[in-house]
């Protein structure tokens, strides 16, 4: 085997069960996992209400957060300990740390990871990973137009389910799914995005 490899990609399709109030067997579906747990890394800047993900003490953790280009950035953390819990978090430019800020789902938590884990969340690649050239045959040619997105909003992904761990980042994946609109990681990942505005303004 290579001395090289830096990393060790496992792949699971998980149930992943759990005990709550005193009544066992319950299950929670998590699909394929795509886990990244030995070499998973923190660059975040979140301040003490956001430690390294690896540092969670729930059994599972979700980590969404949204970055425009020109406005502040803001973290969904979903978390199942004995039951669901959402909060949601901001960064502050003046005091250049994250805050807490007001917010009650009108979406039950468990159905919206329901609808997540249908997208896919845990198995989709990073997007630098992702095929998105498409051959056109034209003029007894083959063409690969392309497309590029200089400003707009990059999402990122980071989760914990058991001792599994990975982080995944897209930047406008709604813009890229409409012009690449037969790749399905695109499309798992705009499906994605629209969830959470709809749990953000619901």
């Amino acid at each position: 085997m290579n001395k090289n490899i830096r990393h060790i990609i496992l792949i699971f399709f998980s149930i992943f069960s759990f005990s709550t109030y005193g009544q066992k067997d319950k299950k929670i579906f998590v699909g394929q996992i795509l886990s990244d747990t030995l070499t998973i890394e923190n660059k975040s800047h979140y301040n003490s209400l956001l430690k390294s993900i690896l540092k969670s003490q729930s059994q599972i953790e979700l980590r969404f957060t949204i970055a425009p280009s020109f406005d502040n950035e803001v973290c969904f953390i979903i978390r199942f300990d004995s039951s669901w819990t959402v909060k949601k978090i901001a960064f502050d430019p003046l005091s250049k740390k994250y805050i807490l800020m007001p917010f009650i789902s009108q979406i039950p938590i468990d159905k919206f990871f329901n609808n997540l884990v249908l997208y896919n969340i845990f198995s989709i690649p990073d997007q630098s990973k992702i095929q998105t050239q498409e051959w056109t045959l034209e003029n007894n040619g083959l063409s690969a137009p392309g497309m590029a997105v200089t400003d707009g909003t990059c999402y990122k992904v980071e989760f914990k389910v058991s001792d599994m761990f990975r982080s995944y980042l897209y930047c406008n994946p709604i813009s890229y799914f409409k012009y690449y609109p037969r790749n399905y990681n695109l499309h798992d990942m705009a499906d994605i995005v629209r969830q959470f505005d709809e749990l953000e303004n619901k």
